[in-house]
């Protein structure tokens, strides 16, 4: 097998998985509530049967074999011989485990170990004998349906039917006509609307005669809903509807359903119209399509998901977008993204100089009518080109929610193993960022929420001793503010005591003296190497280490995290990156004669600074902002450049690695730009302090500072000189 063809199967089983993922956690959250939706099963079924063909095909027999079997277990879940239970949902969630290593094992069979599979195959063995058969011929012979529809029902529909019966449910026959135009359209938006109150058994074509420009369809339909509820639920569009009832009952079947009362003025016809009523404004009218009938047919106009189904909450219509998306997708390697990110963002800089050139003529006065048509060439061709950067990017940007759907099993597995019950809550999950800082993502978020669950919810015999709920919640909210994208982790646990903090702090000769006024400052500690308040190791955390990590990495994709706590409250902890590696704002100032340009993400605010409000603390100049003292270094000297005259005022930056401050000292603030970040090549990229360099037009190049390097430079510097005094 070539490796685009393994990449491919690697990419496309990572997706299927993360569905997987996101449909078992929606179906425990709705087994807790008695609300199922049956289609969620079947649509598991349906995703593992494609994994199952697609491993087959490419050669990875082992992941066929294993989604065969797990194909199985779901199929006779779908059929109802096997019911929903707490062991099935925790064979299902661990298979996801399962895959993933096999997976992995896939793309690099030497680093990954192939997980030991007899023991999962006997917990499915177990629970397939555990599946019992059911009489579902006999219930639906009490129906009035002739033979020719019973005989091409499939057996999941069979299934379907039979439940509905013994569930209660009213079930009938609706016959409806489309526009020929629009009628896949239009069937799924009575499928849609049907979800919210029953379902859609099956849908066959009507054996009627119609005009040519329509077409008609028999959808059997189960229902809560009576079949005069049904009525005027569909008052809008023509239909007929016939009880298909039990024989049994004790109301006569009905052949069809009245028409809605005469409103006032107004003839009923024989047939009502059969659809939702909204209120639609007259844009709404006009942008519905007409059908054309011939005389003597009266054809509705075609019925829109908006227009049956009741409106959606946020994250139900988000849920949607994100299914019409896929069949429109195209995966394409991101270092070709880059490479054509690259070749725009040179053109931008030929625009650059089209301009200059532009702006020459005219000041020269030599020739307006070329000067005139350069600059409007080059305006015109600015517009294109930063709809194309624009464009390029947004290939990039991938939604928050391919990392916030694996936490719904992180978060599961903790509270199982620490004998808690959480419930995970997520908001913002279509919230755009870069792919490249997703990838890097999950491992911090996992951090955060297991310590979440371990360390911040309580027992529930804790929780309820406080007045609390005993099932703890975690929630996740994601926002974009302006260039970044803010994160936002939440429990609701007992929050964490700056106190305990720093007695552990003083305990691991982290720090000495006084425990500090200020609170951040204090739980910034957390995020020191080696630092754990836990009171003993568990399988979770507590071994001192996973905070650094989360900081380390976070600082390392320019972003910062704050902490926020409050005792008995819970704990939040919030994540600001970029929401984009590729274009970036930077702030561009000036030291000893050279521009640089520093990352806005990392940049808290500047100030204008004089030599005389610049302190001395034990040989390192301090600035006192607000509530801390903050360390100052002249970036001059952190770059090692001449001309870092003592005693001239300078302006001051202040930038943050994860918990870190740190002010820079520089001669002058040019301004702020986007630009294009470009590597330094093999030879220069090690260069410390420097994370790249960027073009600004007129052959002008600068440097990028690595902010997360200088505040570790400066900081260990800063540690050393104090160990040399105190010894």
């Amino acid at each position: 097998m070539g490796q685009d063809s393994r990449s491919e199967f690697l990419a496309e089983a990572e997706e299927m998985i993360d569905e997987l993922s996101r449909n078992l956690a929606e179906i425990e959250s709705a087994e807790e509530q008695n609300l199922i939706k049956p289609d969620l099963v079947n649509t598991i079924f349906r995703v593992m049967h494609s994994l199952k063909g697609l491993a087959g095909m490419l050669g990875y027999q082992i992941i066929a074999n294993l989604s065969h079997e797990l194909e199985n277990l779901l199929d006779q879940t779908r059929l109802g011989r096997l019911a929903i239970s707490r062991d099935l949902l925790d064979l299902l969630f661990d298979s996801l485990d399962v895959l993933n290593a096999l997976v992995l094992n896939a793309a690099m069979p030497s680093d990954n170990p192939e997980p030991d599979l007899v023991p999962f195959r006997a917990r499915i063995q177990a629970l397939l004998a555990q599946k019992q058969e059911h009489d579902q011929k006999s219930v639906l012979a009490q129906l009035d349906l002739s033979n020719e529809v019973l005989d091409v029902l499939t057996e999941y529909e069979e299934h379907r039917l039979a439940d509905n019966i013994n569930r209660g449910a009213h079930i009938a026959m609706l016959n409806v006509t489309f526009s020929f135009d629009t009628f896949d359209e239009d069937l799924a938006a009575i499928n849609e609307a049907f979800g919210e109150f029953g379902e859609v058994i099956t849908t066959m074509p009507s054996l009627d005669s119609g005009p040519d420009n329509v077409i008609q369809f028999n959808l059997l339909v189960a229902s809560r809903l009576d079949l005069g509820e049904l009525e005027s639920r569909f008052a809008a569009y023509r239909a007929r509807l016939t009880s298909v009832q039990s024989r049994s009952s004790a109301a006569p079947p009905r052949a069809a359903v009245a028409a809605p009362a005469e409103r006032p003025g107004e003839a009923a016809d024989e047939l009502g119209p059969l659809a939702l009523e909204l209120d639609e404004g007259p844009e709404m009218r006009a942008a519905r399509p007409e059908v054309v009938a011939r005389p003597g047919w009266e054809v509705a106009p075609p019925v829109r998901a908006a227009e049956v189904a009741e409106p959606a909450s946020p994250a139900e219509a988000e849920r949607r977008r994100a299914d019409a998306a896929v069949g429109k997708t195209v995966r394409v390697d991101v270092e070709r993204i880059d490479r054509l990110m690259n070749s725009v963002g040179e053109l931008m800089l030929s625009k650059a100089e089209l301009a200059s050139l532009a702006a020459r003529f005219r000041a020269e006065r030599t020739n307006f009518s070329l000067a005139d048509a350069l600059h409007r060439a080059s305006r015109q061709l600015e517009r294109r080109l930063i709809q194309l950067q624009t464009d390029v990017l947004g290939v990039r940007m991938v939604p928050l929610d391919t990392v916030f759907s694996k936490l719904h099993r992180i978060v599961r597995q903790a509270s199982r193993s620490t004998d808690k019950e959480v419930d995970l809550f997520v908001d913002g999950g279509a919230t755009e960022i870069d792919k490249m800082i997703v990838e890097e993502l999950l491992d911090p978020m996992v951090h955060i929420v297991r310590n979440a669950v371990d360390h911040g919810i309580e027992t529930p015999n804790e929780r309820i001793m406080e007045g609390k709920s005993p099932i703890g919640e975690v929630h996740i909210r994601a926002a974009q503010r302006g260039n970044s994208v803010e994160i936002a982790i939440e429990d609701d646990g007992k929050g964490i005591d700056p106190h305990k903090v720093w007695a552990k702090a003083l305990e691991k000769g982290i720090v000495a003296g006084e425990i500090p006024a200020s609170k951040k400052e204090v739980l910034a500690l957390i995020f020191q190497p080696g630092f754990s308040t836990a009171a003993a190791v568990s399988e979770l955390s507590g071994r001192g280490v996973g905070m650094d990590v989360v900081r380390n990495r976070i600082a390392e994709l320019n972003g910062m995290i704050d902490i926020d706590t409050e005792v008995g409250r819970g704990t939040r902890l919030t994540l600001t990156l970029p929401s984009s590696l590729a274009i970036i704002s930077v702030l561009l100032v000036r030291a000893a004669g050279e521009v640089f340009a520093l990352p806005l993400t990392n940049i808290v605010e500047n100030q204008r600074v004089l030599a005389d409000r610049v302190r001395l603390v034990e040989g390192q100049e301090v600035l006192l902002l607000r509530d801390r003292t903050l360390p100052l270094v002249r970036l001059a000297r952190v770059l090692c450049l001449n001309g870092d005259v003592p005693g001239v005022p300078r302006f001051v930056v202040i930038v943050r690695s994860a918990a870190q401050w740190l002010g820079l000292l520089v001669d002058e603030l040019v301004g702020q730009r986007e630009i294009v970040i470009k590597g330094l090549g093999r030879r220069l990229a090690p260069t410390p302090g420097v994370a790249g360099a960027a073009e600004l037009g007129n052959f002008q190049t600068v440097l990028v500072l690595d902010i997360r390097a200088i505040v570790a430079e400066v900081t260990a510097g800063q540690d050393s000189a104090k160990e040399a005094r105190r010894s």
